[in-house]
């Protein structure tokens, strides 16, 4: 089995979604639901300001194509950044590696 580990967490990874960024709530949802399955443990999803720590989705610029994303960690968080689309990839680009 394979695990997910952030620096910092101990437990479940928290992954929100920033509370202003309402199309990529989705995209979090799923992204929960596909590391639960490749690591047997279900982080844990919210929807509001950025934590200290886990996987953040949404904080970013808004100068982002439409299609672009970006992966990148910053402290101890890993954050999904993009465009409308940019964000669903970059979520997928994260789950294939």
């Amino acid at each position: 089995m394979e695990h997910f580990v952030i620096k910092g967490v101990s437990g479940p990874v928290p992954v929100t979604v920033f509370e202003n960024a309402s199309p990529t709530a989705r995209t979090g949802r799923e992204l929960c639901r596909y590391l639960e399955l490749q690591c047997g443990t279900a982080p844990v999803f919210s929807v509001g300001k950025m934590p200290n720590s886990g996987i953040c989705i949404g904080f970013g610029s808004p100068d982002y194509g439409t299609d672009e994303f970006e992966l990148c960690f910053r402290g101890d968080s890993l954050f999904i950044d993009g465009g409308n689309r940019g964000v669903l990839y970059g979520v997928f680009e994260l789950l294939e590696r």
